[in-house]
């Protein structure tokens, strides 16, 4: 797949004479980038370009990398906090790659973790924002899915979720890595969270918290992990996380970080006889369906694992006479939880 490919390439573990010299070209563009999204953060640091003020409390999580940090149940976790606290909240995120109906993948993710928790979708935050306050009055709360970098809106409280196997997106802006602004970013966050921290060794963990507090001496740290919990199968069922235990199966996701989901399928003690990997919020084709369904009988395992993310996006009896079945996984926080506490009462108390 093409997004195999350019990670291949970006993290350089395609060798060779062509595989440098397309580094170097990209190492070009990362630089004019980097001088872009620069000069951008300095005319809002200068408040030469500015924010925009809503009437309701915007809380954003996003990260500085592209993709794959793990967003979408952080978002959630923190809307139900809140919704359980009593606080009339909603989510607001971009739309990106939306289907027929309108709704994308995440909103139908999210929409599942947060019943009732009314949901709007716009590419312009403040636009968003106006609308969502317009046609709930009462709301307290908007939580913004992947809007670190969107400095149009003001927010209330920024969450910055880092990945503890891919940290700094192989140390490089885009397009050379995936790191969407410098390291520095992180001075504006107030909270960071890093995620799958259960997934390296302690030693590297100790390191890279050390890392980011010699970057960002000031926001508290979060350390968390996802934890998996069972399956949804395409008809709804529920099955226990011991179901596939040992057993061989076919996978796919189509997410930013699949090598996350690999890993995640590897803890549960998956027997992954083909990986298929996708782009993120990729729509499944006709034609991608019957590829699958071919893998999985070649594959001889009658079973086609994927994400959450994944599974949504798929019709009822897409592929008929095989296990369609989605990892369910909880966001658990190893250690300073009450931070997360601390800084949304704060928010939500402060003037």
């Amino acid at each position: 797949m093409a997004q195999d490919a350019f990670l291949s390439l970006i993290s350089g573990r395609r060798r060779g004479l062509m595989a440098s010299c397309v580094r170097g070209g990209l190492f070009l563009a990362s630089c004019g980038y980097a001088a872009a999204v620069r000069c951008r953060n300095l005319l809002f640091d200068k408040g030469i370009k500015q924010s925009h003020l809503v009437p309701v409390k915007i809380i954003s999580v996003g990260n500085i990398t592209t993709g794959g940090t793990g967003k979408t149940p952080v978002v959630a976790e923190i809307t139900n906090r809140l919704t359980q606290q009593g606080v009339s909240t909603g989510i607001l995120s971009r739309g990106y790659h939306s289907l027929e109906s309108g709704d994308n993948d995440e909103k139908l993710v999210l929409d599942r973790l947060c019943p009732e928790v009314p949901h709007w979708l716009n590419a312009d935050r403040v636009a968003g924002a106006v609308q969502a306050r317009q046609e709930q009055p009462d709301l307290q709360a908007l939580v913004l899915d992947d809007a670190f970098q969107h400095r149009r809106i003001r927010r209330d409280l920024d969450i910055v979720l880092i990945d503890a196997t891919n940290p700094w997106g192989y140390g490089y802006q885009l397009p050379r890595g995936l790191l969407r602004e410098s390291k520095t970013g992180l001075r504006r966050s107030d909270l960071i969270v890093i995620t799958r921290g259960d997934l390296i060794e302690n030693a590297e963990l100790e390191n890279l918290q050390a890392e980011i507090k010699s970057i960002a001496p000031v926001p508290p740290l979060i350390v968390s992990r996802f934890a998996p919990t069972g399956w949804l199968t395409l008809d709804g069922r529920i099955l226990p996380l011991e179901e596939f235990q040992r057993r061989p199966v076919t996978a796919c996701c189509g997410i930013g970080n699949p090598e996350g989901f690999r890993n995640t399928l590897t803890a549960v003690n998956c027997e992954v006889k083909s990986f298929v990997s996708f782009p993120d919020h990729h729509h499944y084709t006709e034609e991608d369906l019957d590829s699958l369904s071919k893998t999985v009988r070649q594959d001889e395992t009658s079973t086609l694992v994927m994400t959450l993310k994944d599974l949504v996006k798929f019709p009822s009896e897409a592929i008929p006479d095989l296990t369609l079945a989605a990892l369910l996984i909880e966001w658990e926080m190893i250690e300073g939880e009450h931070h997360l506490d601390q800084v949304l009462n704060e928010t939500m108390n402060r003037d």
